[in-house]
Parts: C-alpha cells; sequence; structure tokens
C-alpha cells in the first residue's frame, strides 16, 4: 500500500515468538529453514492474524527478528529520510522507531518496482545493522535502540534504487555496490564500522553505444544480488553475481578468486 507499510504475523494459535530470522535468507543464509512449527496455508485481513502493525513511510526490506523483536526499514517515498523501526513480535506494538539519514537530493527511482528502502538489515545477539545502500549503513544496539555507528560515504549510483542486502561473516559486514557508475564489494569491521577491505569488480564491459557511452547511462552495469558465503573444497568463498558475471572473493581479504 503506497504510503505504508505493514507487519503482519500470521501465527493463528502457534506462540507468537518462533525462530531467529537474523538476515535476508535466513538463519543458515540459503533460504530454506525456519526453525518455527508449522504455519497456516490460508489467511485473510482477519483468518490466522496474530496482528497487524502499520509501518510509516515505504520499505520492501525483509524484516529480521531475534529474541522477541522484529526490525525493519523504511523511507520516504522521495527517498528524502531513512527510518528503522522495532516492533515487538508479541503485541506488534512500534517500540522504537527513528530516522537514520537524510538525503537533500535522492536520485529518482525512475520506475514503481523498486523504493529507497530495499536491502534487508543483518541481526544478531545486541546488535542490528541496517543497510540503505550508498544512503548509509548503521549499527544499532539492540539492547539500547542507541546508534553505535554510521557510514554514509560508500558512493554508488544505484540510478534504480538500492537493492543488496548486508550479511554477516564473522567479525564483517558484507556489503554490495553494483550501481551504474561503479560496482565494488566492500567489507566493514561490524565493531567500528570501518572499512577492511573493498575490491573494485574486474567486469569487461560490452555495453557501449557507437559513440563509446554506455548504453541507457550504464543501466546495465547494475545488480541487486546479496551474497553466499560457500565453502569449497575446505575454503570459504564470497559468491556473489553481478552484471555480465558471476564473481567470488576471498571473504576475509576480498581478493577475487
Amino acid at each position: 500500500m503506497k504510503g505504508w507499510m505493514f507487519g503482519v504475523l500470521m501465527l493463528g494459535a502457534m506462540p507468537a515468538v518462533a525462530g531467529d530470522w537474523p538476515e535476508f535468507r535466513g538463519p543458515n543464509g540459503d533460504g530454506r529453514v525456519a526453525d518455527a512449527p508449522p504455519l497456516p496455508l490460508t489467511w485473510s485481513e482477519t483468518e490466522n492474524v496474530t496482528w497487524k502493525t502499520a509501518i510509516p513511510n515505504i520499505g520492501w526490506s525483509t524484516p529480521v527478528a531475534m529474541d522477541g523483536a522484529i526490525w525493519l526499514t523504511s523511507a520516504t517515498e522521495q527517498g528524502h529520510d531513512f527510518f528503522v523501526h522495532r516492533i515487538d513480535a508479541e503485541t506488534g506494538k512500534m517500540v522504537f522507531s527513528e530516522k537514520l539519514f537524510h538525503c537533500d537530493e535522492p536520485e529518482p527511482l525512475g520506475n514503481s518496482v523498486n523504493c529507497y528502502a530495499s536491502p534487508t538489515a543483518a541481526l544478531e545477539k545486541g546488535r542490528v545493522y541496517v543497510h540503505f545502500g550508498s544512503y548509509g549503513t548503521a549499527c544499532l544496539d539492540t539492547r539500547t535502540n542507541q546508534t553505535l555507528w554510521k557510514r554514509n560515504d560508500m558512493p554508488c549510483r544505484h540510478y534504480r534504487g538500492p537493492g543488496s542486502s548486508a550479511i554477516l561473516h564473522g567479525d564483517l559486514l558484507i556489503l554490495t555496490f553494483d550501481g551504474v557508475d561503479r560496482q565494488y564489494m566492500t567489507a566493514l569491521d561490524k565493531h567500528s564500522g570501518k572499512t577492511v577491505w573493498r575490491t573494485d569488480r574486474s567486469t569487461e564491459w560490452n555495453d557501449l553505444d557507437e559513440s563509446g557511452q554506455p548504453k541507457r547511462e550504464g543501466d546495465f552495469r547494475k545488480a541487486f544480488s546479496t551474497p553466499i558465503v560457500a565453502t569449497v573444497d575446505g575454503k570459504e568463498q564470497l559468491i556473489c553475481p553481478a552484471s555480465y558475471a558471476v564473481f567470488a572473493y576471498n571473504p576475509q581479504t576480498g581478493t577475487e578468486l
């Protein structure tokens, strides 16, 4: 619904708090398993709905949940202000809501199939990491709701809006920036927010027009994927699709494999 996003807990008679869901693809990073009792197969505005809470502004990020709290993000329709919200999983009550970032001149989306709050946060015991692409990344203490660090100095012209979600790996918060002007991966120290490594994509582009300029303002260079970490022959690989190619990196150093 335009102007609002709804968090809905459809659990029927089961307890409101089930398994943790700490990232975009869940606890194992594979999106396949949730540690929860059987879920209802049918629902409506009233059937199998425990609570329904209106969320201000617009957001397409996946909620993340742990320790009885649900965290999610939203942004104003024109992309000037960016928010984090915390909801009590049992009651649906909004217990915390705060603006984290402001942008005077956000780039227009140019379409109706994305918004400014599509990346999903990453959650662990004691901390939540919210991400809005180049518009900002922040870490909050989940006990006090206090902001521990912020970054809004990682440039990328998303052109159609951000879409890649944050993932946690060890002490790293790994972020993906595939825009029309630049394409790179970066890892931050999750404790301080400082950059540990940054690696530019090594894509060989073949999208130039007759004048030597990227077609459609570089529109074909964008990507919205979220990476996974896999173990291959006993070694970890950070695997991340981009436009035109799939890359694998050493997750500790960012070295392209």
